[in-house]
């Protein structure tokens, strides 16, 4: 092979390698670069959503709490209707009242209406 035919296929392969690059590995650079991207926005997207779920399972933790204490209300309530339905039962048995006049007594009125 003479250094001619060595320029030449040096020139032809130079030419193809230019060729290569520019129709295939540049196009997959950009390919790869968007993909990248991207991915970089899915992260950020994710990053965001993990925070709102935070943000969210700290208020269904209060708000169960707040719940939990609204019940504990409600029974408290409960309890204290049954006495005062126990006591009102029990006076109306013994003195022939009805429960209008217990809640009088029991608010202080002395069975006068203001």
């Amino acid at each position: 092979m003479s250094l001619d035919d060595m320029v030449s296929l040096t020139v032809i392969l130079t030419f193809l390698g230019g060729l290569f690059s520019y129709t295939v590995l540049r196009p997959l650079n950009k390919a790869i670069q968007e993909l990248r991207s991207l991915v970089l926005h899915i992260q950020d997207r994710l990053d965001e959503d993990r925070e709102e779920w935070h943000k969210l399972r700290e208020r269904m933790a209060v708000a169960e709490q707040s719940l939990k204490r609204l019940h504990e209300r409600l029974d408290s309530i409960e309890k204290l209707v049954g006495k005062f339905a126990h006591f009102c039962y029990e006076t109306h048995k013994k003195d022939n009242l009805d429960c209008t006049d217990v809640i009088d007594v029991m608010s202080g009125c002395g069975g006068e209406r203001k």
